[in-house]
């Protein structure tokens, strides 16, 4: 696996690191990973595996080899194998799709006009699904015009195999499960002899692709230097909480005027961003004032104004569901039926454009009068959860479940809160319900992303629990 000389180890004393600590240290503190126990159990089986034929001090000398050898080193490289996901496939998340066809996109591409210049850059972009499937998104809006606009497409990655096979542009089957039959005719070509396809040439004009280490507390921004939109799905929820922060800086810095920064719903969200927009599938994050982003029209983007309570983090994405055994003392009594929902819109409005503090005061004024309506524990959980309240918004996140049992986003925010909390038994039991209840209820763009977040996260979970198990 590697190549390393051995060295001769000093005397251990009780101040000096061992290689596994070494190696956790490099791990967290270059990759920014926030390593759990099983994934550095199973990296440390990895070195492991090989110090028994070469020795303690092969181990020693392969840590001190990784904390200094550059990120594009063979034994790097390596490593960066073994610690990241890979998992990405064309037109990911079909609420995530239609988000970035009839909104995104079109804004973007509106304010580009003027210059005709375009720059998107797919921050983590594995094995460049993700960063061609943006291409074929603005392909499709600009049709014949795009031979007028001048448009980069830039991704980053830590993984420089991941990078060879993006640069290739060839795919096996598994990569477009979300594509349809047309747009598999339109965009590839087969790859003769093989069950593989090649992206057209046409298509992968102004996309370039660059190593990079999104964690490095200097990341610099590549080529061309200012961006209208940049990506970064499913990439922090990886990583320490001051790697995220960092690199929410430097995202941030990275966008043009108008630009926007785009994440996934399990995606924990910065305390850098000041306006949060969240669309079905995706979260969007922007550096425009306050008042210029509320006035937006997307009637599905929820938009906070963080600096409402600064101390406080910015809402997170809805989360995943749960099925929870709740079982409150007593219910309370319903009282003022029309009046509670009247004060419960007026509340969601609050939160809307930030008002963070009213939004709570008329929720506090509606529970207080005893109502049992489902909707203003959810409210009120969801405003716990963004101001790190986590305890206080499981408690209200069941009282909403123990008024409306099957209500699928209040499943979905539990399960999620409860997973990031390190709650995986409790997590496990939500995502499962979750998925169930969001099979048997009418299908909407909301209950679809919800129970696919579900079955992502319930995924991890099981297999964390199963590797945990071995």
């Amino acid at each position: 696996m590697f190549a390393m000389a051995a060295r001769t180890m000093s005397p251990m004393n009780d101040t000096t690191p061992t290689w596994r600590d070494v190696l956790r240290r490099t791990v967290e503190e270059r990759f920014g990973h926030d390593v759990t126990a099983i994934a550095f159990e199973r990296l440390e089986n990895e070195v492991e595996h090989i110090a028994r034929d070469r020795g303690e001090a092969w181990a020693d000398a392969y840590a001190a080899e990784i904390a200094r050898s550059p990120l594009d080193a063979p034994v790097v490289q390596a490593l960066v194998a073994l610690t990241t996901n890979k998992e990405s496939y064309f037109f990911r998340d079909g609420p995530a799709m239609a988000s970035l066809r009839e909104d995104i996109l079109p804004r973007v591409i509106a304010a580009a006009r003027p210059t005709r210049t375009l720059r998107i850059w797919s921050a983590g972009c594995s094995t460049g699904e993700e960063i061609y499937t943006l291409a074929f998104l603005v392909h499709e809006l600009l049709g014949a015009e795009i031979e007028s606009w001048r448009i980069a497409f830039v991704g980053t990655d830590i993984d420089a195999r991941a990078l060879a096979a993006a640069s290739a542009a060839e795919y096996g089957p598994w990569s477009f499960r979300a594509t349809s039959p047309d747009a598999n005719e339109r965009y590839f070509e087969p790859v003769p002899g093989t069950k593989r396809r090649r992206i057209r040439s046409r298509y992968r004009v102004g996309v370039s692709f660059e190593l990079q280490n999104l964690a490095a507390a200097n990341v610099t921004i590549p080529g061309p230097g200012e961006f209208d939109l940049v990506f970064c799905r499913n990439v922090t929820i990886y990583f320490t909480e001051a790697a995220r922060e960092n690199l929410a800086s430097r995202l941030l810095a990275a966008l043009s005027k108008d630009g926007s920064i785009i994440c996934g719903p399990s995606d924990p969200l910065p305390t850098a961003a000041r306006n949060v927009g969240i669309l079905p599938g995706l979260i969007e994050l922007r550096r425009v004032p306050a008042a210029a982003a509320r006035r937006r029209t997307t009637p599905s983007a929820m938009l906070i104004d963080a600096r409402a309570k600064d101390s406080a983090p910015i809402p997170k994405a809805p989360p995943l569901p749960r099925l929870l055994d709740v079982r409150p003392a007593e219910r309370a009594r319903p009282v003022a039926e029309d009046a509670d929902d009247v004060q419960i819109a007026a509340a969601r409005r609050c939160a809307d454009r930030g008002d963070v503090e009213k939004a709570g005061a008329l929720l506090s004024r509606v529970i207080g009068r005893g109502t049992v309506v489902h909707d203003a524990y959810l409210l009120r959980a969801i405003l716990h959860e963004s101001a790190g309240e986590h305890e206080l918004a499981v408690d209200h996140y069941k009282r909403a479940l123990y008024l409306e049992p099957r209500g699928v986003e209040t499943h979905a925010r539990l399960g999620l809160l409860q997973s990031r909390m390190g709650e995986t038994a409790e997590a496990i039991r939500s995502l499962r319900n979750a998925i169930a209840l969001g099979a048997h209820r009418e299908r909407t763009e909301s209950t679809e992303r919800l129970t696919a977040a579900a079955a992502n996260q319930l995924a991890r979970l099981l297999m964390e629990k199963r590797d945990a198990s071995r």
